[in-house]
């Protein structure tokens, strides 16, 4: 598994591309949370496709795991792979495996605990 950090601001406006394909796609209780997140901690399969997803605030506060029981993916419905994002104009940071686990695990407890996730 290969796994990286990537920064992708998302506009707060209500009436721009992403927050109209959030409206479409997603429920509120997860566009809500994926609107939050400015920094995605993504995981990949030795294939290079992503296979789980974190969703993090600007602070690094963990808001949504994808997938869950709510959403299929963010990012990951997009099909890009491995190698698009070091094509892309996207900040990106190579992130261990330890670091994304222990997110997951964060976000998994919440879930347990009955929040939404």
């Amino acid at each position: 598994m290969k796994y990286l950090k990537v920064y992708i601001p998302i506009n707060n406006k209500r009436n721009d591309f992403i927050s109209r394909v959030l409206n479409l796609f997603f429920s509120g209780a997860c566009n809500k949370l994926i609107s939050k997140s400015s920094i995605w901690y993504l995981e990949f399969t030795e294939e290079g496709n992503i296979n789980r997803e974190i969703g993090l605030t600007d602070e690094l506060i963990p808001q949504i795991a994808l997938p869950n029981n709510t959403c299929y993916g963010f990012l990951s419905d997009s099909q890009m792979t491995y190698n698009d994002f070091s094509l892309e104009d996207h900040q990106l940071e190579a992130l261990d495996q330890k670091v994304f686990e222990a997110n997951w695990l964060k976000l998994e407890e919440k879930s347990d605990n009955g929040s939404n996730w």
